[in-house]
């Protein structure tokens, strides 16, 4: 399917599948307020990649906020890096998945 975007849009996780990211498992999204969530690789790492409804979606700042308690917690899953690219929140154990993430371009249709 092609979308076009406009500036401030919003991605979806199929966007980050397109830049090499492997769906492996389906995450529990709700507990984020996420609208979808996958476990997986992306660059040899294991990440959860989360979709959000919208730009400036409150339940991405509730979700930051946990996961960067998580971060420098207790962290029982050796995550490494968070990052949020517009609507998509990406919590990686390891260092390059976040450089990865901002290769997301918008799409133009011709």
């Amino acid at each position: 399917m092609f979308h076009t975007h406009t500036f401030a849009d919003t991605y979806e996780i199929e966007d980050v599948e397109k830049l090499g990211f492997k769906k492996e498992s389906q995450q529990f999204f709700q507990i984020v307020g996420a609208i979808d969530g996958w476990g997986g690789k992306f660059v040899n790492e294991s990440v959860e990649v989360y979709e959000y409804q919208k730009l400036n979606d409150p339940n991405i700042n509730m979700a930051k906020e946990m996961f960067n308690n998580i971060l420098k917690g207790e962290n029982s899953s050796n995550w490494k890096e968070l990052c949020i690219k517009n609507n998509i929140l990406l919590i990686s154990k390891g260092t390059n998945a976040c450089k990865k993430l901002n290769g997301l371009k918008w799409k133009i249709s011709l």
